[in-house]
């Protein structure tokens, strides 16, 4: 297994001060180029690695390692119902690993492709027979409940079955609504009906959400990170389906490029896709007030950070100079401030807090000078409407204007 142990390593040396992920990295090469072996061990090591290269910013090397782990996991049958089963050794434990192995590589897909809109995936099988993960607290202790499917999950608002369905599995289906989302918008924008569809997955999404998981944390008051993370995979599906839509200045979405990919403005705008867009963006803002470890989330909240910023931004770049702006700037100061706490350990929160501070910068400046220009006309305005109101002499020389005894 010292493929796998080297991927560990590999992600475990970017959160330790001073040490290299470089000897690991090149072990990983050879590993890649030359496999061990073909089994679920090396599909996780090729995962882990191309999670450790994309919060490294190295997303087109990421995608590549992406495709050889889809690859092989199709070649060995890891999309079975049949394959936890042939090869979890007896263990409800390991097969239980093998299933999550499978739908984590699903899901980290639909995120490469949504946050970077590099698509990695050419196969997608939301209706596969691969029972869902179960909840962390059961896997820990080596307690598997019974398993159901994501048909099951699907179709649970139409049956009387009374399951608790684990928050990796809703994670899951947020990711499979940011696919739809990407499927829609691929290539073209989508029409209204399209529109107005996909908006109804992410409400019933949030809708169905039971009481037990609206709150961020377990029964044991441990942080979820599943639920954190299926959070703001919905949030940012919110913002890709609207944001081509809304009222995005220019500036902010061509300066941030260290996550997103390039943003197509639609010729015309809409001021509820603008709302919502803003709304969304907002909601990832707050995700980073929760008490919990900024550095404990998936890198892949960095480009959530990064699109809500970029929604923040212009946001206020397009507010009229004279309006209510501190709650925008906050949100920016916010998301900016936890770009730089993750930047220690991801190189791309690092790219994104440089890009995030100076596209501020600039839009700062912009509106501090253009208002300086507008209270000195506003003034002078002011001065001369009132000139022509009063007719009091004495206001007169006051306002400089011409008299019969001045040339």
């Amino acid at each position: 297994m010292d493929h796998l142990l080297t991927a560990m390593c590999y992600v475990g040396s970017r959160y330790v001060s001073g040490l290299s992920t470089n000897p690991y990295a090149t072990d990983l090469e050879s590993f890649v180029v030359s496999p061990p072996v073909r089994d679920a061990s090396m599909v996780q090591t090729l995962l882990l690695y191309a999670l450790g290269l994309d919060g490294g910013g190295e997303q087109v090397k990421a995608v590549e390692i992406l495709v050889r782990a889809q690859h092989m996991a199709l070649d060995i049958g890891m999309n079975t119902r049949e394959y936890a089963l042939a090869n979890g050794q007896g263990s409800s434990v390991c097969e239980e690993s093998l299933r999550r192995s499978w739908h984590e590589l699903n899901v980290v897909c639909v995120m490469v492709a949504g946050f970077h809109g590099r698509r990695a995936f050419y196969f997608q099988d939301w209706n596969s027979f691969v029972p869902l993960p179960c909840e962390a607290r059961y896997f820990d202790i080596g307690l598997i409940p019974p398993l159901h499917t994501f048909e099951e999950f699907e179709e649970d608002s139409f049956t009387d079955d009374d399951i608790e369905w684990s928050s990796y599995t809703y994670r899951i289906a947020a990711a499979r609504n940011l696919d739809r989302i990407i499927q829609s918008i691929s290539g073209h924008f989508p029409d209204n009906v399209s529109i107005h569809r996909l908006e109804a997955y992410l409400t019933a999404w949030k809708l169905h959400l039971p009481e037990s998981k609206r709150d961020f944390y377990d029964e044991a008051s441990d942080f979820d990170e599943m639920l954190f993370q299926a959070h703001m995979i919905t949030d940012v599906s919110s913002m890709l389906l609207h944001r081509h839509y809304a009222k995005l200045e220019v500036l902010a979405v061509q300066t941030i490029t260290s996550c997103s990919e390039h943003v197509d403005l639609a010729p015309t705008v809409d001021n509820m896709h603008t709302i919502k867009t803003a709304q969304a963006a907002a909601n990832v803002s707050r995700l980073v007030a929760l008490p919990t470890p900024l550095i404990n989330h998936t890198h892949f909240f960095v480009c959530a950070l990064t699109m809500s910023s970029i929604v923040h931004l212009s946001m206020w770049s397009a507010l009229p100079i004279i309006s209510p702006e501190q709650e925008l700037k906050e949100q920016i100061r916010m998301n900016a401030g936890a770009l730089k706490a993750i930047a220690n350990v991801w190189h791309s929160a690092r790219m994104g807090f440089g890009q995030v501070t100076k596209a501020g910068q600039m839009i700062y400046a912009t509106r501090k000078d253009v208002a300086g220009d507008v209270f000195w006309r506003d003034f002078m305005q002011d001065d001369i409407m009132t000139g022509h109101i009063e007719d009091d002499p004495i206001s007169e020389p006051l306002l400089c204007r011409p008299t019969s005894s001045q040339p």
